[in-house]
């Protein structure tokens, strides 16, 4: 497949004094294009491996901080940073939490919930303004979210000129036709889902059709591809963790694509699809060890007792309140308290102030900390 072309074009810096020319990457029309991959053999093994979370129901309970665990590794790749506990906490109540960085992380996991839910849909240039609108949600910022650039953005060189620029990205005259045109690509059937991702990603990258947040919306971008194919259910492999490990194996890759080695993208995106789910299995057998360890310091606790409850459900609830408990479960806010309480001296919980709490708000909560600890370990980590 042809991913585009540079076209050679003429700049002037944004106060006049240097000038010069660019090779403006012009993206080729990819909705009629043959696109499929060199190696269909490692394209098989990538579909299979993601198709193989489908039925793993050890997973299930992980699906809402795999989703939240991809929303952060994407904002760390972009320089983004806060830790998991923040990010829950921001997550959980973010009327309670006074906290910018996380909150921003935040918005990443909320686009990443709307790529997966609305799955059923096609794309369109409106979907992408969508998400882009979500990611900058109460975000102080000197553009429009929503809105596609009107002004040229590169990689590279100074500020001020895109002269001498490692990467010189779509020029805004050309944008919203390649991103009309990449939204009737990724509604296509007839593509590996795992190519289309890959190349709608690398290709939405390339475009750069915003003037920030087009990696957070790229890499989102191939979720979409694999949940509107069926590809993935509600357990997605957070494949921003592999990423941000071999970061520069990813900018080489994109760099590839750029090039018109469209295969060597490829290959390196399928090897990251199944380092991303062989992580997510670990992750799972992981969380069996820890739930069996929650489970043996229960000793004594009768077997239909609220506190065993509530831990079988902290995967799904790892950050909670003796509110939430007595509302999820119908008891008594006492007894809750009591279960909760329970937890804490058993060490399966901490009872503890969330972090940032705005002033004049008690905000102390009971969080699985040793969850939290289980998702900070990277791919590495659990090789």
């Amino acid at each position: 497949m042809n991913p585009g072309h540079t076209e050679l074009r003429k700049r002037t810096s944004s106060d006049g004094r240097r000038s010069g020319e660019i090779d403006a990457f012009i993206p080729a029309r990819l909705a009629e294009q043959r696109v499929a991959s060199g190696d269909p053999i490692a394209e098989a093994a990538a579909e299979r491996a993601l198709r193989s979370l489908r039925g793993e129901h050890v997973l299930q309970p992980l699906a809402s901080s795999l989703l939240r665990s991809e929303g952060i590794a994407s904002s760390r790749i972009e320089g983004e940073v806060a830790s998991t506990r923040r990010v829950f906490e921001a997550d959980y109540a973010a009327d309670a939490v006074s906290d910018h960085p996380a909150q921003r992380i935040v918005n990443s996991i909320r686009v990443m919930r709307d790529v997966i839910a609305t799955n059923a849909d096609g794309v369109s240039p409106d979907t992408f303004d969508r998400w882009h609108e979500r990611l900058f949600e109460g975000d102080a910022v000197a553009f429009q979210p929503g809105i596609v650039k009107d002004r040229q953005n590169w990689i590279g060189a100074r500020s001020d000129t895109p002269v001498g620029a490692e990467f010189v990205a779509a020029p805004p005259d050309v944008v919203a036709e390649a991103v009309a045109d990449l939204a009737v690509f990724v509604n296509r059937v007839d593509v590996s889902p795992v190519t289309q991702a890959a190349v709608a990603h690398a290709h939405f990258e390339t475009i750069h059709p915003y003037p920030d947040g087009n990696g957070r919306i790229g890499r989102a971008l191939a979720y979409r591809s694999w949940a509107f194919r069926g590809l993935v259910g509600p357990v997605t492999p957070p494949i921003s963790r592999v990423l941000l490990e071999s970061r520069n194996l990813y900018i080489d890759g994109l760099t590839a694509y750029r090039a018109g080695d469209v295969d060597a993208w490829l290959r390196y995106f399928f090897d990251v699809v199944e380092s991303a789910v062989s992580y997510t299995h670990s992750l799972g057998a992981r969380l069996e060890d820890l739930i069996v360890a929650w489970q043996g310091r229960l000793e004594g606790a009768h077997e239909d007792a609220l506190v065993r409850r509530l831990a079988a459900d902290l995967p799904l609830h790892p950050i909670t309140s003796a509110t939430d408990v007595a509302r999820r479960y119908d008891v008594t806010e006492r007894g809750a308290l009591l279960a909760l309480d329970d937890l804490a001296g058993r060490g399966i919980v901490t009872h503890r102030p969330m972090r940032k709490a705005r002033r004049g708000r008690p905000a102390k909560v009971y969080e699985a900390t040793e969850l939290f600890a289980l998702l900070d370990l990277s791919p590495r980590d659990l090789a």
